[in-house]
């Protein structure tokens, strides 16, 4: 199975620096009940069902608070789905989380309804999962962000602190600054590991740099999240990360008020405050799942835990790099690229990491 996942991957991350920072907007809305979670409803493919004993697959996403529209995780594994739907015929469904409390009855809900499949995004999904999947023996459960073992359950986990140090140093370069910043949505292991790669690459480039953390305390709130930035903007800041799923607006349009810049996560946001955006940290969430959901209609999937790193080619910079800030920076991507690839570089993972880390020489 991973091998099968590397060579797409390989294939189809450029297309993750091109996608278009709009909001992906559901085809199936969300239809509550009266107090019951809300369900969606399977989107119409247009292909014809023929009898009821058709075999069409049915997938649903269950999204973290962030929701649709984050411009980041949320909206990269919804394009997953949609791939799904139109490579592989299945019928696509959507519910959206708004706090944490709906996670267990959101996927217990879809499971009765037949889904086949059930999507979960996000690290803050995985209790819910524990106790949710074992109940339906029968559906298969997939997790982006999360690391849940079971016998219908498909993780995909990501060593995102390699996503966000290439990010990190291409910043330091390309600005020549030495006081940069992150807002996150919350202080979990996974945004943890996005600002400490973040400032692990930066400290490459420039080993006195200054890195800020802030958080937010929700992925749903933008206001809170452009007054965090802002602050550290005014603190200084060169640039600022951001890794606050819904609040990702709230720190771009914090850039935009203060003339400075900022770093996308997930997928690049430029149009959301066109030049604004320095570069961002590309993770290929949605071409992974679409691969779980063909292995899983083949039949070959494998249950357990996949980690995809930077030698699975899952990571990068947008592929405009080199002709927004010349030659010598796209080397420099490359070169780092290469050094984490083969362990020259261990990219820090944890604040204690961070604080430990040693530049490497670069020549």
């Amino acid at each position: 199975m991973r091998k099968k996942l590397i060579a797409f991957l390989l294939v189809a991350l450029m297309a993750v620096s091109v996608l278009a920072g709009c909001t992906q907007s559901p085809a199936a809305e969300a239809t509550p009940a009266a107090d019951a979670p809300a369900v969606a409803v399977p989107e119409d493919t247009g292909a014809d069902t023929g009898t009821e004993t058709d075999t069409t697959l049915k997938m649903v996403m269950i999204t973290d608070s962030g929701g649709l529209g984050d411009g980041g995780f949320n909206d990269m594994a919804w394009h997953g789905v949609e791939m799904a739907r139109d490579a592989l015929g299945f019928e696509i469904g959507v519910i959206e989380s708004t706090e944490a409390s709906q996670f267990a009855s959101n996927m217990s809900a879809a499971a009765r309804q037949g889904y086949d499949i059930i999507v979960c995004v996000g690290y803050l999904l995985e209790d819910a999962l524990k106790e949710v999947a074992p109940q339906f023996p029968d559906t298969k459960f997939v997790i982006i962000d999360g690391s849940v073992e079971g016998d219908n359950i498909y993780s995909y986990k990501y060593k995102l602190n390699e996503c966000g140090f290439l990010s990190g140093a291409l910043a330091a370069y390309v600005t020549g600054e030495d006081k940069f910043g992150t807002v996150g949505g919350m202080e979990i292991p996974d945004v943890v590991a996005w600002e400490s790669g973040f400032a692990a690459g930066v400290k490459t480039i420039n080993p006195e740099a200054e890195v800020m953390t802030t958080y937010v305390g929700s992925f749903a709130d933008p206001g809170k999240a452009k007054e965090l930035a802002l602050a550290q903007f005014n603190s200084g800041a060169a640039a600022i990360m951001e890794i606050s799923s819904g609040g990702a607006i709230g720190v771009i349009e914090a850039a935009r008020d203060a003339d400075k810049q900022f770093v996308a996560t997930d997928r690049s946001k430029d149009s959301f405050a066109p030049g604004f955006e320095l570069t961002a940290a590309l993770a290929a969430r949605d071409v992974a799942l679409f691969e779980a959901a063909k292995q899983i209609k083949e039949g070959t999937a494998v249950p357990g835990i996949t980690l995809l790193s930077m030698k699975d080619g899952v990571f990068d910079v947008p592929a405009n790099t080199e002709e927004r800030y010349g030659k010598d920076a796209a080397e420099l991507i490359a070169k780092l690229k290469q050094m984490v690839i083969d362990g020259t570089i261990v990219v820090p993972a944890t604040k204690e990491e961070v604080a430990a880390y040693q530049a490497p020489n670069l020549g």
